[in-house]
């Protein structure tokens, strides 16, 4: 008997990804929800193509105008919510989800939100025996990344996290778009046992990642400043980074981190020292120049690798008190890079259908729930999507930044540290 699955935002990117891979979980009658004024007919036609043994259906406009009418519309025994952006206490799809009875997943990718989702809801979800996952995204990646290399170490106390966006969409809930909604503003960063602002965007760093190419990262508040240090007790320094490719769309990113917070202070450096207010002229000047960016960083991104992934560098001590130095890396080729991301919510939603017990009541975050093994054997509904799609359009998909396709492979972990 097949199992109702919602998914949520599928009119986004990341929600039109998880959508046409959960069609392929056995089993499943999948519903799927837009916005009022962007319901998902298209995305169906195409998912009935590929995946011809699934049952999906979209959830009617007048239904997408409140969560519980999802839910009621779709007869849902599981959520996969994917529609960001996702803000500080915006959990109306989760408490929908608590009061129906319903597991909920979401791909949550901001710090504000997974910092408070546990405080807000863990009780109720604890009594009412539902099980709430939030941050199954890229964060669990680099933690699990980060689980794989921890027990060659005695003492971690040094981590740097750098996320490459395999899709340069700018679109409301992309990836790229999530991460640059933080540049230029301040942030909380742990370096030398001690919590400090800085601000995202800025302190560019050049490095080099197989099949990407040259980039250049900065600083970018990401969830793992929230969910790292909880379970690493003896980390003295976190960084978590932004990479581009390209020498001029980084330094694009860090001119758009000063626009922002010449307007947010609406005040600039004087030339004496100190700050000086900005004039009317100065700050028009600087609104049409954040206007400009997004078209600016879409011009800038073409012709440029569109593989992604992560890499996670950590520094510490062995079991005999010697430095020690690790780095474990997470990269896909495109197009199987959009695919990345939404790999813990299917892992995490094969395994509420498979056996629902095996969620544990109550609201929690992903990172350190499952090994990166886990993760990754969800791959192969990646390699069997994409076939399909080949078929159905009769065009190979061929892996950018290579004169060659290789054999398909959605992602690759590597043991040796990226040049740096």
């Amino acid at each position: 008997m097949s199992t109702s699955v919602l998914v949520t935002g599928c009119h986004q990117p990341l929600g039109h990804s998880l959508a046409r891979l959960a069609a392929l979980l056995p089993d499943v009658r999948l519903w799927l929800a837009g916005t009022p004024d962007q319901h998902c007919d298209a995305l169906c036609d195409t998912i009935r193509q590929d995946s011809p043994e699934c049952h999906v259906h979209s959830v009617p406009p007048e239904d997408c105008l409140s969560p519980a009418s999802m839910l009621t519309a779709s007869g849902a025994k599981l959520v996969l919510h994917a529609e960001g952006p996702f803000t500080q206490y915006t959990y109306q799809m989760a408490e929908a989800c608590l009061a129906a009875g319903i597991p909920y997943i979401d791909a949550a990718d901001r710090r504000t939100f997974m910092a408070s989702f546990t405080g807000a809801l863990h009780p109720l979800a604890l009594k009412a025996g539902v099980p709430l996952i939030c941050g199954a995204s890229t964060s669990s990646l680099g933690s699990a990344l980060l689980d794989e290399i921890a027990p060659q170490f005695n003492h971690i106390r040094d981590v740097r996290v750098t996320v490459i966006p395999g899709v340069r969409s700018l679109g409301p809930g992309s990836q790229l778009a999530t991460l640059l909604s933080t540049v230029g503003r301040p942030m909380t960063v742990l370096r030398n046992g001690q919590k400090i602002q800085e601000m995202s965007g800025r302190h560019l760093r050049k490095l080099s990642v197989p099949s990407v190419g040259r980039c250049s990262s900065m600083l970018c508040d990401m969830p793992d400043n929230e969910t790292l240090p909880p379970r690493f007790p003896d980390l003295e320094t976190l960084e978590t980074r932004l990479a581009l490719p390209g020498f001029l769309t980084p330094r694009a990113v860090w001119l758009l981190s000063h626009l922002r917070q010449g307007l947010q202070e609406e005040s600039m450096p004087h030339p004496h020292g100190g700050q000086r207010p900005l004039t009317a002229a100065e700050q028009a000047r600087l609104r049409r120049g954040q206007r400009m960016m997004p078209w600016l960083l879409k011009r800038l991104a073409r012709g440029t690798s569109h593989a992604g992934g992560l890499i996670v560098e950590a520094h510490g001590d062995d079991s005999m008190g010697r430095p020690l130095t690790r780095v474990s890396s997470l990269i896909a080729s495109a197009p199987e890079a959009a695919y990345l991301p939404i790999l813990p919510v299917i892992a995490l939603a094969r395994q509420s259908l498979e056996d629902r017990a095996s969620l544990l009541p109550g609201a929690y975050t992903t990172p350190g729930l499952l090994p990166l093994r886990s993760y990754m054997a969800e791959s192969k509904l990646v390699q069997v999507l994409l076939e399909r799609e080949a078929q159905r359009t009769q065009v190979v998909p061929a892996t950018i930044g290579n004169e060659t396709p290789p054999k398909r492979s959605v992602a690759q972990t590597q043991r040796t540290p990226a040049a740096v």
